[in-house]
């Protein structure tokens, strides 16, 4: 890699950053035997500590391939089939069908490819000091979207099962199995997989939020996915040793650390998805924890992940032995946009103006979700429910239980597992109310400015509530 295209490679990134207010991020290339890497900003916010080639992100989903590469692992060790039953190792794993359930497989979970909407406590964790398998039972009354190995239907709760299977079958933890198997090998020194571990990290990123068109640092991390699905953090030095493993074929200096075969079975496609409009691919699939698609005449393997205050991206083609990584600290396009640019820049491929791509398909995602939700939630002149007739306690069979209480600030929606959704209800229509949440992390742009609840009644009393994002709560009883 020449100075002078590393140089250009940092200008273009330079560009992505300042388009889209990036506090601070890392980015990666690996090319072969060269690494380049760029870190940027500070740390926090109005403080002076810089982001290093060390600091921890927050990567969300693309812990995904982490998961395949650790069952990959325990293939090669006699320890795991991809073909067994769950429920051999599970027997509190429960799907919507008995005889899906009796067959479903570790592939399948790994694969995307069971059927059930992305919905409930497993795919949006709630309290981390519970075990999964509190949860686990939840999702056989998730409602379906397509039918079992139809095509890929994209669940976090599936890669939770997954991890949860590995732990036993291994007999570790599922971070030490991680540690021990892929960061140990592979020379990632700053590598954690553990939900909710950053604050104890020596040298951590700061998640920001953009809240009424301010950056602003959340007070405490929120990044606390589940083990498997999210919950790994990376620092730029992770980031180039594990696309270089990657590279390499599951390899390090010459040495495996997972078996090729093993590793390529992790990229072989286990169901069909959709291909991204933006891109102009022809085709796109899911294999375990990657996105196998066409770019260019070539096969090129990607990844997402976000979370409040974190969004990353990572692609490699092993045809070119080219890796790509960026992580950005606020929910945001920018990351795609970076690794796509970098991306047509070592292929040789005509430019392509991604910061404008990326910008106006995020704009349009934010602004269809505020047209769903104040079509489902319509404003009104009507005040809203009178207190002592919506008080008290819901429930729901995929979430768990939640009150309506009164405080002094007025009405209050909380979520029994997950505090940090507290909100005060502000009236906008009848029975519609918008939630304003304490916890400034759950105040950005599209899951608090936003957000609606409503009550719904029959025979004129009030026995259900509809939540924007979380469905119905029926009501169990009054205060």
């Amino acid at each position: 890699m020449s100075e002078m295209f590393a140089e250009s490679i940092d200008e273009m990134l330079s560009a992505v950053f300042r388009k889209f207010e990036i506090p601070a991020a890392f980015a990666v290339a690996v090319k072969d035997d060269d690494v380049f890497i760029k870190t940027h900003g500070p740390k926090r916010l109005g403080e002076p500590a810089p982001v290093g080639p060390g600091t921890a992100f927050s990567i969300g989903s693309c812990s995904k391939a982490f998961c395949g590469a650790a069952a990959a692992a325990l293939v090669d060790d006699g320890l795991v089939r991809w073909d067994e039953p769950v429920i051999d190792t599970l027997p509190e794993f429960a799907l919507d069908d008995p005889w899906i359930t009796r067959h479903t497989t570790l592939r399948d979970l790994l694969g995307m490819r069971v059927g059930l909407k992305r919905d409930g406590a497993c795919e949006f964790p709630f309290n981390p000091t519970r075990s999964l398998a509190d949860y686990l039972p939840m999702m056989g009354r998730l409602d379906r979207v397509a039918g079992f190995r139809e095509k890929t239907s994209y669940m976090n709760g599936a890669y939770a099962a997954a991890a949860l299977l590995l732990s036993r079958k291994s007999g570790l933890p599922y971070s030490d199995l991680v540690q021990k198997r892929i960061f140990a090998p592979a020379g990632m020194a700053h590598a954690v997989s553990r939900t909710g571990f950053l604050g104890q990290h020596p040298d951590p990123f700061t998640p920001h939020v953009r809240l009424h068109d301010e950056l602003l640092p959340l007070p405490a991390p929120l990044c606390v996915g589940w083990e498997g699905s999210s919950a790994i953090y990376l620092s730029a030095d992770d980031a180039a040793r594990w696309l270089k493993l990657q590279i390499e074929g599951g390899a390090v200096g010459g040495r495996p650390v997972i078996s090729q075969a093993a590793m390529s079975e992790t990229r072989a496609p286990q169901s069909i998805d959709t291909p991204d409009p933006n891109t102009g691919e022809q085709f796109s699939l899911y294999a375990m924890g990657w996105r196998p698609f066409d770019y260019g005449g070539r096969r090129v393997y990607r990844h997402t992940g976000s979370e409040l205050g974190a969004t990353t991206m990572v692609a490699f083609c092993p045809e070119e032995r080219l890796g790509l990584a960026c992580v950005v600290n606020l929910y945001s396009p920018a990351s795609i946009a970076a690794v796509y640019l970098m991306l047509d820049a070592f292929l040789g491929a005509p430019p392509k103006d991604w910061i404008d791509i990326m910008h106006k398909s995020f704009v349009e995602r934010v602004a269809n979700a505020i047209a769903d939700v104040k079509e489902r939630f319509p404003e009104g002149a009507v005040p809203g429910a009178s207190p002592d007739g919506v008080q008290g306690h819901y429930h729901s069979p995929i979430y768990g239980s939640a009150a309506i209480y009164r405080s002094d600030r007025g009405l209050a929606f909380e979520m029994e597992d997950r505090a940090m959704l507290t909100a005060d209800l502000l009236p906008v229509g009848e029975d519609v109310f918008d939630l304003k949440h304490h916890d400034v992390g759950m105040e950005q742009e599209l899951l608090g400015a936003y957000m609606r609840l409503r009550f719904l009644r029959s025979a004129g009393r009030v026995d259900a509530l509809d939540h924007a994002l979380f469905g119905r709560f029926d009501r169990t009883s009054a205060p």
